[in-house]
């Protein structure tokens, strides 16, 4: 057989080349292969086995925290960890006790599903650290801890004070400072609802829904965080917060929040029906915007902060029954500094009229405040809604100008130890006025004319002539009416006593036709005849305000109902005096 030349040669050299190459080729990819699935099958049966482990090891670490940290109960049904990283927890809520209702709660959070991303893969012995949370359906509720309160139920009291400001907190998993836990770059909130429920009678509960939020946080050493969030439910309200928050002491620092909010017709249709037909039962409408910055604010002791803020209100209204509220405009400015709240400006346009407003409070101990008031021309007949019985038969009305400064502890109001002898003094004027309906007017006129008849024919809204004048000091728990003058169309009244806060009356008042004349005569004349009728007879009225009893008064003593026959002789001599007194300025006697 001849010998294969050069070049077949080099060809089946080749070519048994190639085939070894494939050969070790499909070796390696079958070696490779069985690893692979070797590899996939341990892995799997690994973290089959260690799961159960590293998520009850979370699940302890959460709940660890919302034990140190939170007065509200935290709880979820089921937690699922998902490698390398997420959290999910099913049916978180946060539940407070309800003080209104003993022996029930209230979930003032509750979400279906939270997804929370841990800075690291978890591992069991070791503190996690959570860099951001994500609530889908969440629903705050917003709650008074009772009729009236200002108190939330369980976000009044949602910070353990006990657990801030510490190293290291005494939790079974020893867990670090709040910081430690929270890494924090991001929460959001998707598909959010707010509840706030005031529980007063014929109020509704608000729901405000469709909210969706992310709010950006940025760490920035030593437990402090930048915040930068806008959450919004336009056309309703816009809420931006920027700022520094320290999660240690839950102290906000640089902080800027500002508030846009208003209420019309034309947007009550992105709100609940129940809350529509509330909002234009009560023709409730208002434009608002604050703004709020803050140097330093402890939120857990609020004031110990530095804080400034600025408010508008805008063409606002309230009405409930005959009566409403309208307002124009209002502006306010406030400051918090040194433990004392500043109110240099609140400035009211409404009832035709403006008020005026500044004080300050002191949060100390006693809870020192100061107070000044000014009213100018604001006409109460504009409280009556128009179209509403009131209107046709107003039970109030006039022209009100006012003068009130104050200054007294706060906290003596709340407690039956004796408060300062005079703390207070003020002026109230009304004229234009509509006041036979006040109870004590009432009374008198009943113990005059002995009828009802003079309060018939007496006009509908904005009709009224009847004028009056307090001055009055406020000493420990009463005001102390120094003057008290009413003028209307069938008598006048002139007196003074004490019209306590509990509602109680002890007043001195001379009325009828003679004190009508003495107004008539002027100041100067008229002391004399008021010297006179002093010493001849009055009236004193006792009782309360909502139910006064006027009884005749003789020489410093009361005459109650036994003592009638005493009570018609007196009457008849202040007849005789009366007549003489109309004769001598010209006028005409009414028959009794």
């Amino acid at each position: 057989m001849a010998p294969p030349f050069p070049a077949e040669v080099k060809y089946m050299a080749r070519a048994e080349r190639e085939r070894a190459a494939k050969r070790v080729i499909r070796t390696s990819l079958l070696v490779a292969g069985v690893f692979l699935v070797v590899g996939a099958v341990i892995f799997w049966h690994a973290a089959r086995a260690g799961s159960g482990a590293i998520e009850s090891w979370v699940a302890g670490q959460i709940q660890s925290a919302g034990d140190a940290y939170l007065n509200p109960k935290l709880s979820f049904v089921d937690l699922d960890y998902e490698f390398p990283s997420t959290v999910r927890l099913r049916s978180l809520r946060l539940t407070a006790a309800d003080p209104a209702n003993p022996g029930k709660s209230v979930d003032i959070v509750a979400c279906e599903q939270a997804e929370i991303e841990l800075t690291e893969i978890p591992k069991a012995g070791q503190p996690i650290q959570i860099a951001s949370i994500v609530l889908r359906k969440p629903v705050f509720q917003a709650i008074a801890a009772g009729a009236g309160s200002k108190r939330l139920i369980g976000f009044s009291e949602l910070i353990k004070t006990t657990a801030l400001g510490t190293a290291t907190q005494p939790t079974l998993a020893d867990l670090p400072r709040l910081s430690g836990l929270l890494h924090m770059k991001r929460v959001e909130l998707i598909d959010g609802r707010i509840i706030a429920d005031a529980r007063v009678p014929g109020v509704p509960r608000m729901e405000i829904d469709k909210i969706n939020t992310r709010l950006a946080v940025e760490p920035s050493g030593d437990g402090w965080y930048k915040l930068d969030t806008r959450i919004t439910r336009a056309p309703i309200f816009d809420l931006a917060i920027a700022g520094r928050l320290n999660l240690d002491t839950f102290t906000a620092a640089d902080a800027v929040i500002t508030i846009k909010a208003q209420v019309a017709r034309e947007h009550d249709g992105y709100l609940p029906p129940e809350l529509q037909a509330f909002l234009r039962a009560h023709e409730v409408q208002g434009a608002l915007e604050a703004k709020i910055s803050a140097a330093t604010l402890p939120l857990l002791d609020p004031g110990r902060g530095q804080m400034r803020m600025e408010a508008s209100l805008e063409r606002a209204n309230l009405s409930f029954r005959d009566y409403r509220l309208p307002i124009d405009s209002l502006t306010m400015s406030a400051a918090l500094d040194g433990g004392v709240l500043t109110l240099s400006k609140l400035d009211v346009r409404a009832l035709r009229g403006t008020a005026a407003v500044q004080g300050a409070l002191t949060f100390n101990a006693a809870l020192d405040a100061d107070l000044r008031v000014v009213v100018r021309n604001m006409v109460l007949d504009e409280t009556i809604r128009d179209g509403s019985a009131s209107a046709k038969d107003p039970k109030f009305g006039g022209r009100l100008n006012a003068q009130v400064a104050a200054a007294a502890s706060l906290s003596s109001f709340a407690t039956t130890q004796p408060m300062s002898d005079t703390w207070g003094r003020g002026k109230i004027t009304i004229d234009q006025g509509q006041l036979v309906h006040i109870p004590v007017v009432q009374g008198l006129g009943r113990a005059i004319t002995k009828s009802k008849s003079w309060l018939s024919g007496r006009g509908g809204k904005g009709k009224g002539s009847d004028r009056a004048i307090v001055l009055f000091t406020l000493r420990g728990r009463a005001a102390r009416c120094s003057e008290m003058t009413y003028i209307g169309d069938v008598f006048a009244a002139r007196g003074r006593g004490d019209v306590g806060f509990d509602q109680q009356l002890d007043l001195i008042v001379n009325a009828g036709p003679l004190e009508k004349m003495q107004s008539l005569l002027g100041k100067h004349v008229g002391g004399v005849f008021g010297k006179f009728t002093d010493a001849l007879a009055g009236y004193h009225v006792t009782g309360t305000v909502r139910e006064p009893e006027v009884g005749v008064q003789i020489a410093g003593g009361r005459i109650n109902r036994a003592g009638r026959a005493v009570t018609g002789g007196l009457r008849r001599v202040g007849n005789g005096v009366g007549s003489l007194g109309e004769r001598m300025v010209g006028t005409e006697t009414d028959e009794r």
